[in-house]
């Protein structure tokens, strides 16, 4: 077995950042299950296990597990459309996919009956050939384990990967060409960031791949072992790296940034690219506005933010606001998550209870089950998040005014 290199940590952590970013996006989020977070996330599943495969066969760890080998090879044809789907499902709020859509499907079954006869030898003849690939890693680019040369599918792969980015990007651009009214609401533009950068990330990364398979091509072309020999060997580690590090950010910015796949409100926008509901009127910012007011109201004249067991649920049935718009409304109208925006009226509620003199009847536990926290450490804590000092030095500073 070869040593672990750098790279490969990378790609480690890569794969541990998106496969925690899929678990936010499928079951954290629970309250935000919509298509697109569940594209995304199958997006870095996926992603995830072809760089595992990639991993088991550069550091040698195939020969434990050969049944394994050539598993991920049609998978990869998955991926790019996953990417295209997220983009268009997120800009356009879509709740299900379209029947045309099972038309992406057609190069991962191509290349599935593809590996077939590899897939039904029999297990001795798997391990013959992953031990083979281990000890020349070239064969897994030249020999041929289905029914057509390994070379068709990597050219194959890279045709697809580039017409999906300009279609991804198409998206995109006829998106905000034909709906300025959207550019102009300030909550949205997290979202376009995201979007762009999403788009600009996988695009390096599809790139970089495209150039790697260029580099390995020349180097098989040119020698006969995949070590590569001058002047390849710095651009197949340089081009190794980039990969390894635009995949690690892709996974990496969704973790920091997972408050923006919350989804944006169900806006009424009609998509050029859909044949139906291209009646649909634009996006309207007094919904959002109306929306805000009915919140803020319900919050200071009933009072939810007292209800230990309060959630967002809770308040979407008694707003009439449905649960992504309230949280689309906090994470982007207030910059808070939902927690933190109760907690606000909770230590607000607090501080007027102070000011009345309701201390002096009560203790600093008392008063803050009474409003709503349910435990003294999450009320500390709340209270120094707002106030910016804690309950004791709120208390000395009162004291000495």
């Amino acid at each position: 077995m070869q040593h672990i290199s750098f790279i490969d940590i990378i790609y480690f952590i890569a794969n541990t950042c998106a496969l925690l970013a899929a678990y936010m996006l499928f079951f954290k989020f629970y309250t935000y299950r919509k298509l697109a977070n569940r594209l995304l996330g199958g997006f870095l599943i996926l992603n995830a296990y072809c760089n595992f495969t990639y991993l088991l066969i550069i550091t040698g760890w195939i020969q434990e597990v050969p049944y394994l080998y050539k598993v991920a090879a049609p998978i990869t044809y998955l991926i790019a459309p996953l990417a295209l789907l997220y983009v268009r499902s997120v800009l356009y709020n879509e709740t299900r996919l379209r029947k045309t859509d099972i038309l992406h499907l057609i190069p991962f079954i191509i290349f599935f009956i593809n590996y077939l006869p590899f897939y039904v030898l029999p297990l001795v003849e798997k391990q013959e050939i992953v031990n083979a690939v281990v000890n020349n890693v070239a064969l897994n680019y030249t020999h041929k384990d289905g029914l057509l040369p390994e070379g068709i599918n990597i050219l194959c792969r890279s045709i697809q990967s580039i017409v999906y980015l300009i279609l991804q990007w198409r998206i995109i651009v006829v998106f905000y060409k034909g709906h300025k009214e959207v550019r102009s609401i300030p909550q949205l533009f997290a979202l376009k960031k995201w979007v762009i950068t999403f788009t600009s990330l996988i695009t390096f990364y599809y790139l970089s791949l495209t150039l790697l398979y260029i580099l390995v091509a020349n180097n098989i072309i040119n020698s006969t072992s995949i070590v590569p020999k001058h002047p390849y060997t710095l651009g197949i580690t340089i081009t190794s790296y980039l990969i390894a590090v635009v995949y690690f950010s892709i996974g990496g910015y969704i973790l920091i940034n997972a408050h923006q796949l919350f989804g944006i409100p169900q806006l009424s926008i009609s998509n050029p690219f859909k044949q139906k509901d291209k009646k649909k009127g634009a996006f309207s910012v007094k919904n959002v506005e109306n929306n805000i007011e009915i919140l803020e109201n319900y919050f200071r004249s009933e009072h939810p933010f007292l209800n230990k067991n309060l959630n967002i649920n809770i308040v979407s049935v008694a707003t009439g606001i449905s649960s992504r718009d309230i949280s689309f409304i906090i994470n982007n109208q207030f910059h808070q998550r939902f927690t933190d925006y109760v907690n606000c009226y909770r230590i607000n509620y607090v501080l007027n209870e102070i000011d009345i003199g309701d201390l002096k009847s009560y203790t600093w536990e008392t008063i803050a089950m009474k409003a709503g926290f349910g435990s003294r450490s999450a009320f500390n804590a709340a209270f120094k998040k707002v106030s910016k000092v804690t309950p004791s030095e709120y208390l000395k500073k009162i004291k000495n005014i």
